[in-house]
């Protein structure tokens, strides 16, 4: 026999171990949610109670899902999307109600620097809408309900917008986001724990919105490893047998250093290791596949890679 629900609570947690109870997203008053890209890296728990609690039932029912990844295709359009620096979107605005005229075909330009907005058919009232990365804007928040709906926020106006699909309403928030993290960023130990030792020569900034200095080529390294990487597990995914030989070949293979430290880092130990480690995770959160003897060796590179950092910082040190 079922009974009567009479909450239904979901909560949004970060899947890391870092202490955190997550935060309470809605109480819904349908059985449903709908995942979007706010959910990306997280598990969601939901937690049910009884409505009938005078006759007697009584008790909380919880379960959790998650942790939630972008699917191949989303991920693959974000990875070109940022591989060229920006793209373009198609949207619909919603009126309020009230608001004079119907619904009115937009078009959604990312770039590096900002969010361009501008109507399909120009004219006098149709005037463009550009927003610059800063501390707070522009900003992208999703529906919790609808699957197309979400707002974007810019200083000198707020668009209440409707995606072509969910996939496309994802994929404009994710690409908006990215693209405002690599300008912009809220602390600095992230460059702290991947390059310590460039991170020791300047002074990094920890307030949100504060623009991170220029490093050396230490971290445009890294971020190659990583792209590079990337593009192999995109074509992975799609089993796109050129592409992958293309991104194993890209790495800097041929780099001595790095082949001599892998033996060095295969044998580390302790604390030597483990901050190699720790650097390559916050990197590279995803393990390799077991079936993928490459994959597993692109991992290895790019730790050796990191070993030889930071064991240039300590020997810095000690001199």
């Amino acid at each position: 026999m079922c009974h009567p629900i009479a909450s239904l609570r979901t909560r949004r947690c970060h899947c890391a171990a870092d202490g955190g109870d997550g935060w309470e997203i809605c109480q819904l008053k349908f059985l449903e949610y709908q995942i979007s890209a706010d959910d990306v890296g997280t598990d969601i728990s939901v937690e049910a109670q009884p409505a009938d609690a005078d006759d007697g039932h009584h008790g909380v029912v919880v379960g959790e899902i998650g942790p939630f990844e972008l699917d191949p295709a989303t991920r693959r359009s974000l990875d070109n999307a940022l591989g060229l620096g920006g793209s373009r979107f198609s949207v619909m605005q919603s009126k309020l109600p009230g608001e004079p005229g119907g619904r009115q075909d937009l078009t959604i330009q990312v770039s590096t620097e900002g969010v361009r907005v501008a109507a399909v058919q120009g004219g006098k009232d149709n005037r463009e809408v550009y927003a610059e990365y800063s501390a707070d804007y522009p900003k992208v928040i999703i529906h919790p309900l609808d699957t197309t709906k979400f707002q974007l926020v810019s200083e000198a106006k707020t668009f209440h917008l409707r995606a072509l699909s969910r996939t496309s309403r994802d994929l404009i928030a994710l690409t908006i986001r990215c693209f405002h993290a690599k300008k912009y960023m809220s602390t600095s130990n992230i460059l702290q724990t991947l390059l310590p030792e460039a991170a020791s020569t300047v002074q990094l900034p920890d307030a949100p919105g504060a623009v991170m200095p220029t490093m050396d080529s230490r971290l445009d390294s890294c971020i190659v490893l990583e792209r590079m990487l990337a593009a192999y597990e995109t074509a992975a995914d799609w089993r796109e047998t050129k592409a992958m030989d293309g991104a194993y070949a890209a790495l800097s293979w041929d780099d001595n250093a790095v082949k001599a430290a892998v033996p060095e880092y295969l044998n580390a130990t302790g604390e030597e290791r483990a901050k190699v480690d720790y650097a390559f995770n916050a990197l590279v959160p995803r393990p390799p596949q077991d079936t993928d003897a490459r994959q597993a060796v692109m991992h290895t590179w790019i730790k050796a890679r990191l070993f030889t950092y930071n064991k240039a910082r300590c020997s810095r040190f000690v001199e």
